[in-house]
């Protein structure tokens, strides 16, 4: 069990499954609307926070949150089927990245004991920020290089 605390549900789990839900429509090209975006966002993420209560292997609330993800993309975003799995489960390839290399390079620069992530809420929410950030950015991007004709219109890459 990988219990969050609710306060890193509304400061850390939140945006960052927004940031994710922006990055995966952007990479699926669907349709994206604030409202939908954010309420997609803040469901993967009480569904995240709900699933680490209980006592299942650690990971398993990825598994879901992609199916998740890729069944929103399908059904509420009309997506296409191959591009909205490769969105979601790209969306979230690029997260677990994002997040390897910025929890341990912060953890290292400011010389954070690991353990300490699980107790002290303030650095908690603090490391974890630049990935949501940089999830923004790299749908942005994406993005900017879509409209410019640099990745084709259907395609994810």
């Amino acid at each position: 069990m990988n219990s969050m605390p609710f306060i890193s549900l509304i400061f850390q789990g939140i945006p960052e499954q927004i940031a994710l839900t922006v990055l995966a429509f952007t990479i699926a090209n669907a349709k994206m609307k604030w409202p939908k975006i954010v309420t997609i966002g803040t469901c993967l993420a009480i569904a995240a926070y709900l699933v680490r209560k209980l006592p299942v292997p650690f990971g398993l609330h990825t598994i879901i949150l992609i199916i998740l993800l890729f069944l929103f993309l399908v059904f509420w975003a009309k997506g296409d089927i191959a591009i909205s799995f490769l969105g979601s489960t790209l969306g979230f390839l690029i997260l677990i990245g994002y997040e390897l290399v910025c929890v341990s390079t912060l953890i290292k620069i400011f010389n954070i004991d690991p353990d300490t992530l699980m107790t002290n809420l303030i650095p908690r929410i603090l490391i974890f920020e630049p990935q949501v950030i940089l999830l923004f950015l790299t749908a942005f991007l994406l993005e900017k290089y879509r409209k410019r004709g640099f990745i084709g219109k259907h395609e994810s890459f």
